[in-house]
């Protein structure tokens, strides 16, 4: 820590540090709901054809185990040509509320280190030179692995469930479907089997 900002950390109140962190709050508040709503505006195309693509049988990892199965005819059980699960609405506003609440999710996934950024900004004054050191290179990995975390669970993780759910035996003139339907504990749509009309 450098000598000026001791002595201008030194000089700060309880006050003036409650103040600090008010802003900080602030500002990640604000970056959340900015992005939240730029989100909203756009999150009908997004929820279809990015949310919900692997629910189509077009989707990238679809594509490829479809190649492969080219290959490799013991995988013919991979195939997705046929694959689709559809959507349903089965509560009157269930939609706008899942967009709401898929809008702040994604909101504070893309925003992350900004948000992250932004913590540190307030928390590296009242560190040692010797403690700031190497944090750029943990800052860049931890980006770097929480967006591949992502990654990994939206192609593969999650296509992968869906066609788990869909594979087991269904009764007869049973068909798969995703619900939008907001719960309380996970605001996010569940699978369940949906009888057609």
């Amino acid at each position: 820590m450098k000598t000026d900002q001791k002595t201008n950390l030194a000089d700060m109140s309880f006050w003036d540090h409650v103040e600090a962190l008010r802003m900080t709050l602030f500002k990640v508040i604000g970056i959340l709901v900015s992005m939240a709503i730029i989100l909203f505006i756009f999150m009908p195309k997004l929820f279809d054809s990015v949310i919900l693509a692997p629910c189509d049988g077009s989707f990238l990892l679809y594509r490829w185990l479809n190649r492969l199965a080219q290959f490799f005819p013991g995988l013919d059980n991979l195939s997705s040509t046929d694959f689709h699960v559809n959507l349903i609405n089965i509560q009157l506003a269930s939609q706008f509320y899942i967009h709401m609440s898929t809008s702040f999710w994604l909101a504070l996934v893309l925003s992350f280190p900004i948000v992250v950024y932004i913590l540190w900004q307030f928390v590296s004054p009242a560190l040692y030179e010797n403690e700031k050191h190497g944090a750029r290179a943990v800052f860049a990995i931890g980006n770097l692995l929480f967006f591949l975390g992502i990654a990994v669970g939206y192609f593969i993780v999650f296509p992968f469930s869906l066609r788990f759910c869909r594979l087991p035996r269904k009764p007869a003139g049973a068909q798969p479907n995703i619900a939008r339907q907001l719960r309380r504990h996970f605001p996010l749509a569940h699978l369940h089997y949906g009888h057609r009309v």
